[in-house]
């Protein structure tokens, strides 16, 4: 279920950056994906975080073009009773939230400059 999330969110993020003419494939290994569980945010607080290792291949050799290992991205979840209530109520799932903040992070490391 992760992984098709952040397939998407990366497809959705990387399609217009990764638009020239040279294929390429983009590799993803999770190392680490932590969602904070409601009891810990109430008691002592967190975030949720993914980790992963990212590699850009040539699509038609295999040969790695670009590699960043233990790319880190994370995404706040509501402290506390209130927070934690509000952050189920109000947001998106823990998972979307981090594949959407990963893939844009990746794009914006990937490709930084302004956006059309």
């Amino acid at each position: 279920m992760a992984a098709a999330k952040i397939n998407a969110a990366l497809e959705l993020q990387l399609r217009p950056v990764l638009a020239g003419h040279r294929p390429v494939k983009l590799n993803v290994r999770l190392r680490r994906l932590y969602v904070a569980s409601a009891i810990q945010r109430i008691v002592v607080g967190g975030h949720h975080e993914l980790v992963a290792d990212v590699t850009v291949v040539d699509a038609k050799s295999g040969a790695v073009l670009l590699s960043h290992p233990e790319f880190r991205t994370a995404s706040m979840a509501g402290q506390g009773i209130g927070g934690t209530m509000l952050d189920a109520a109000l947001l998106a799932d823990p998972i979307d939230r981090l594949a959407q903040n990963f893939a844009v992070s990746y794009r914006d490391w990937l490709a930084p400059g302004p956006r059309p």
